[in-house]
């Protein structure tokens, strides 16, 4: 697990907490449990770089020194725990570190099965205090903990940094996800005097809380919604975005859904905007695909053009209910003879696909995977950023839904400045481990012509069968480079995390190994304008 604060879960940002909550100027940060520091842009944009990161897992230090150390932060290579010099099992995970604990795992091993410990590590544990004594660490009154279940022994011992602390971030067990770990009642016991005012879950039996100092009020009203644990996943925690047009429905045969024709109910394009089409790779998506079109069809501003493809479905009746739904619309429908995967339908898409109005070169594209589905009014905020000729390119927001059953956030940031100024995405993706090009992806039709159909195969020629969406940004994003791409906060698309088809759960190496063939190849030089 990872803290969701990376996500900034519901749109709690740091700034955003600190403003709702009334938290007082945050001087400093202590952050256990680094792992890639990830975080880090929250600390910068509320202007704090007093922050220091400490990490047990000596395979990620490098590149954990390599995020943040060029904004000013500081590093502690350390085991935190309650005493000094005791030494402690460590044990390491197979997937870059995370989920890294001194506990066996519990009930993660159920809900995350690849996950293994691959390494167990012998190491001293340090306090905090005697870190913060050793390397003169001042004005410290916030503290951050992702320490997968060793919570309690931070704390134990931080009695010297306890009482300047003004608030606490940290990850929480409701469960034994890790065998032994201290569980949320006991951590709210242990942070006496501070009020738990904000929880968020992020999965069976853990989450993200937030405590402030003297807040008793708030921490009544939290204590009254107490989650508990339904079908092995939590519930009753954290808000929700109102999206309730679109919630997913129950599994239904295909037979079964005869719904009504789609309706544009929203306002045409404006004068000054682009146009906006929106491309629909879809395959096997009875469960999700009605909600999907509907969420464009609905959308505040009309889609001036639409493309929806069937990936050679199997299901009965698949073709037949997409064709059903667009009866009464302008949108264009394709069904492929044989199932081609995504970077092979981008392509087929945007260079020969049959839209009807399909988009021209100044036009915006957006991506609509046929099991998400687009939050109110994204196409419009979406068509207004694009009023400005020189955005070629943007990523943005959005919530997983369908697992947890509510909107859950996902990494959501834009490039470090110092990345965006040189050029070092490919080097910035090896040191963060993660990439942050989220859905909704758009793009204009011109930038999109300048790759080649080898961009989306590998050296053997053969069309990708995943990871289309790095295929497709990273090369886009180093032409736009500082300059004409953007990172859009506002969370404006759904992810359905229920589908077990997706490729990040059936074919994770295959995604991995596209990742890698696209960061092998030649960089692209920045465009300062459109080529004539």
């Amino acid at each position: 697990m990872t803290m969701e604060w990376l996500y900034a879960p519901d749109g709690y940002t740091l700034a955003r907490i600190q403003r709702e909550f009334g938290i007082p100027a945050i001087t400093g940060i202590i952050h256990v449990g680094a792992q890639l520091g990830g975080e880090w842009v929250y600390y910068e944009e509320i202007g704090c770089r007093n922050v220091t990161w400490i990490e047990a897992n000596p395979a990620v230090i490098e590149r954990l020194r390599a995020t943040v150390e060029p904004v000013g932060h500081r590093v502690i290579e350390a085991l935190v725990g309650d005493e000094d010099g005791k030494e402690s099992p460590f044990n390491v995970t197979n997937i870059d570190g995370l989920s890294s604990s001194i506990f066996e795992f519990g009930t993660h091993k159920d809900f995350s099965p690849d996950m293994v410990f691959e390494k167990r590590l012998t190491l001293k544990m340090r306090t905090l205090d005697s870190l913060i004594a050793e390397h003169g660490i001042t004005d410290v009154n916030f503290l951050v903990m992702d320490t997968q279940g060793a919570e309690g022994l931070v704390l134990k011992g931080a009695q010297g940094l306890l009482p300047q602390l003004v608030a606490v971030y940290s990850e929480y067990n409701l469960t034994q996800v890790y065998e032994g770990c201290i569980e949320l009642p006991e951590l709210d016991r242990m942070l006496l005097g501070f009020g738990r005012v904000k929880t968020w879950h992020g999965g069976p039996g853990w989450g993200d809380a937030i405590w402030v100092r003297d807040r008793a009020e708030l921490e009544r009203r939290q204590m009254s919604e107490q989650p508990e644990i339904v079908g092995g996943a939590v519930s009753g925690i954290g808000g929700t975005a109102d999206l309730s047009p679109f919630v997913a429905s129950e599994s239904r045969a295909v037979d079964a859904i005869r719904s009504s024709p789609l309706t544009l109910t929203g306002v045409p394009r404006r004068e000054g905007e682009p146009r906006v089409c929106v491309f629909v790779p879809s395959w096997n998506c009875s469960r999700w695909i009605e909600r999907c079109l509907r969420s464009i069809a609905e959308q505040t501003r009309q889609p001036d053009s639409v493309l929806v493809i069937d990936d050679a479905s199997t299901e009965d009746g698949y073709f037949d209910l997409c064709s059903s739904l667009l009866a009464d619309t302008t949108w264009s429908i394709v069904r492929n003879d044989f199932n081609k995967k995504m970077p092979h339908n981008l392509w087929w898409a945007m260079r020969e696909g049959a839209w009807h109005a399909g988009p021209g070169p100044d036009d915006v594209v957006i991506i609509v995977d046929g099991d998400d589905f687009l939050a109110p009014g994204a196409i419009e905020r979406i068509a207004e950023v694009y009023r400005d000729p020189d955005l070629w390119l943007s990523w943005g927001s959005y919530r997983r839904d369908g697992f947890y059953k509510d909107f859950m956030p996902n990494p959501a940031c834009d490039w470090p400045d110092y990345v965006k100024l040189s050029g070092s995405y490919r080097q910035a993706i090896a040191n963060m481990g993660y990439h942050p090009f989220n859905h909704p992806l758009t793009f204009r039709r011109w930038l999109f012509d300048l790759l080649d159909e080898a961009d989306f195969k590998d050296d053997q020629g053969n069309w990708f069968p995943a990871g289309y969406d790095f295929t497709l940004m990273l090369p886009l994003t180093e032409l736009a480079g500082d300059k004409h791409g953007r990172f859009l906060r506002d969370v404006l698309y759904c992810y359905e995390e229920g589908n077990p088809q997706s490729d990040a759960k059936i074919r994770p190496s295959e995604c991995a190994r596209v990742h890698d063939v696209v960061r092998s190849r030649p960089v692209r030089e920045a465009l300062e304008s459109r080529p004539a």
